[in-house]
């Protein structure tokens, strides 16, 4: 046939591995599974021992990959804590969730990149209006985002995200890991 594409599969496979291992300088992900985790192990050990329940404040990437290995692993072993999710600004959905939990007794993660998601902000505000404790919340944003500046002024701990990594790719970072770590599983076996 005369308009046939030549397709070199070992050429191609070559130009894709080339192209994987230049992408690695400048995309984080590829990086996750080596990076450090001590800060997250270090948390998750002088952790209250009280709380019960890990609601996380996070849209798509940020909470859809903890939600999806939480998931996954629940019916193989029960949960030290109980993981819940925020992903909608619903109402309804939002007291339905805060109604499941004694909020005396929950921790919330406020997940946001670049610090201003207007969902995660908006739940966040009216939590915080209901709790407004510095000790009942961890935020999870960028460097000097104005979530983190806002949870130092509150003096609540805060942990960053590589910048060179993006929400959907963020499930073996610390947005994946630390309510996974929080939740009882093995973030070094994972």
């Amino acid at each position: 046939m005369k308009n046939r594409l030549y397709f070199n599969i070992e050429e191609s496979r070559d130009n894709v591995f080339n192209k994987i291992m230049l992408e690695q300088n400048t995309i984080g992900y590829y990086n996750l599974p080596k990076q450090d985790i001590s800060n997250i192990l270090e948390f998750v050990d002088s952790f209250d021992k009280d709380i019960e329940n890990i609601m996380v404040l996070g849209i798509g990437g940020s909470s859809l990959g903890a939600k999806a290995v939480y998931e996954f692993l629940k019916p193989i072993k029960k949960p030290k804590k109980k993981l819940f999710f925020f992903e909608s600004t619903d109402p309804l959905n939002i007291l339905s969730l805060l109604n499941e939990v004694d909020i005396d007794k929950t921790h919330f993660l406020v997940i946001s990149k670049s610090g201003g998601t207007v969902e995660t902000i908006s739940i966040f505000k009216y939590i915080f209006a209901k709790k407004p404790s510095s000790e009942n919340y961890t935020f999870i944003t960028d460097i000097d985002s104005n979530l983190d500046k806002f949870a130092k002024e509150l003096g609540s701990k805060v942990f960053y995200l590589p910048p060179n990594v993006g929400g959907r790719f963020s499930v073996l970072s610390v947005v994946g890991l630390l309510p996974l770590a929080l939740s009882g599983v093995n973030i070094k076996e994972l």
